[in-house]
C-alpha cells in the first residue's frame, strides 16, 4: 500500500441481532438502544433503535479486515486518533468503509508507523464516522517477503 491508496469495503446491514447484544455486552441500558418507540420519542425521527456509536468503529475495523488492508500487516494497532461522529446509524442500516494510507510504514529506522484514514458512511451516502487507526511495525516486520 501506498500513500493516497484507497480500499472500500463490502456493505455490511447492522442486524438486529447485534441491537440486542450490544447493550447486553457493554452495559449500555439507553433506551434509544433497546427500543424502537424510546428511539423515536428522543426525536431521532426514526422507527428503529439507534446504534451505539461506540460500537460503530470496531464494526469499521472489522469491515476493513475483509478488505485485506492487514492481510500481510506485521504490526500491532497503537492507536485511534480524530475519531468523529456525524449522524447516527440505526437497525438495519447498510454501512461501508473507506480507507485511505495517510502514511506507509518503511523499512527504515526501528520502528515505523502506518496511518489510515477510516470513512464509514450509510446507505444514504451520509458519513456516520471517520477515525484515524494506527499500527507500528519493527524494522524486522518490513522486510520484503516477510510473512511471519
Amino acid at each position: 500500500m501506498k500513500v493516497g491508496d484507497r480500499l472500500h469495503s463490502r456493505k455490511r446491514i447492522i442486524t438486529p441481532t447485534e441491537m440486542d447484544l450490544i447493550p447486553l455486552l457493554t452495559g449500555s441500558w439507553n433506551p434509544v438502544f433497546w427500543s424502537d418507540e424510546a428511539s423515536r420519542k428522543a426525536g431521532h425521527g426514526r422507527e428503529r433503535r439507534m446504534a451505539p456509536f461506540y460500537y460503530l468503529v470496531p464494526v469499521s475495523i472489522g469491515m476493513a479486515y475483509q478488505t485485506g488492508v492487514f492481510d500481510r500487516a506485521h504490526g500491532y494497532p497503537t492507536g485511534l486518533d480524530k475519531v468523529r461522529f456525524f449522524t447516527p446509524a440505526y437497525e438495519r442500516d447498510t454501512l461501508e468503509v473507506d480507507i485511505k494510507a495517510l502514511k506507509v510504514a518503511s523499512s527504515t529506522g526501528s520502528k515505523s508507523e502506518t496511518l489510515l484514514e477510516f470513512t464509514t458512511k450509510k446507505q444514504t451516502g451520509e458519513k456516520v464516522l471517520s477515525f484515524n487507526f494506527i499500527m507500528a511495525y519493527s524494522k524486522r516486520s518490513l522486510k520484503p517477503g516477510r510473512r511471519s
